[in-house]
């Protein structure tokens, strides 16, 4: 829990494009490590299953091979879009405020049960990068304690060696 404290207080202070890229970069090296222990020996296996810059391809693997779940994966590739805006959008000076961030942050799915969106969390009182920070962070908790229960899958043993 310590480590999600310090995260908060990092992005606290950041700039909301450095928000979004970091945050997104946070999780996809999460992603990468469940990846990693779940083809664990099986190098050739990890590169095509989670390649470096190829966040929503490593998203959809994971989701298939049962490692992220359906509302997991569609929050994670609506915060990649996002974070995409950002990273390509550096001329025109985005923020969250920006209508098109706004849009998609006010349509960013919670990978929660509805329960928690309307009981626990107002998401219609949250500022546009409030919902991004917190889908992040959902997802980063999962992530983190799916890590734990990550059990590696039988790899054939002509990719160990590739």
């Amino acid at each position: 829990m310590d480590k999600f404290m310090r995260l908060a207080e990092e992005f606290r202070d950041e700039s909301d494009r450095g928000c979004a890229v970091l945050a997104v970069c946070v999780l996809e090296e999460m992603l990468a490590t469940i990846v990693v222990k779940a083809v664990s020996g099986a190098k050739l296996a990890r590169q095509n299953l989670a390649p470096p810059g190829r966040l929503s391809l490593a998203i959809e693997n994971a989701e298939m091979l049962g490692l992220i779940g359906a509302d997991e994966a569609k929050s994670f590739k609506a915060l990649v879009k996002i974070r995409n805006e950002f990273a390509h959008g550096v001329k025109e000076g985005l923020t969250f405020q920006t209508e098109r961030i706004a849009l998609l942050c006010r349509d960013l799915p919670l990978p929660v049960p509805e329960a928690v969106k309307t009981e626990v969390v107002d998401i219609r009182a949250l500022t546009p990068r409030s919902k991004f920070l917190i889908t992040a962070s959902l997802i980063q908790f999962v992530q983190a304690i799916r890590f734990d229960k990550v059990v590696p899958f039988p790899v054939p043993m002509i990719l160990q060696y590739a």
